[in-house]
């Protein structure tokens, strides 16, 4: 029997913030609302610190690296 996957609640935060767009794939959605469930976190959460996380490094290599890569979490 297939376990049913509920929708997280997407929260707005009202602090200013850049608005980014990109692309991405719908393997990645799953597994992005997968870890929410998973963590008790909200979408916006996990994509802000995935964000933060890619914006704080530093080495080049490395950033484009994580650009690449199509399995985040």
């Amino acid at each position: 029997m297939a376990k049913q996957i509920k929708e997280p609640k997407v929260e707005i935060n009202p602090e200013p913030v850049r608005m980014i767009s990109f692309l991405v794939g719908d393997k990645f959605k799953e597994d992005l609302k997968v870890k929410c469930i998973r963590n008790g976190e909200t979408i916006s959460e996990v994509a802000r610190r995935l964000l933060e996380n890619y914006l704080n490094e530093s080495d080049k290599k490395i950033k484009r690296r994580k650009l690449k890569t199509k399995k985040v979490l």
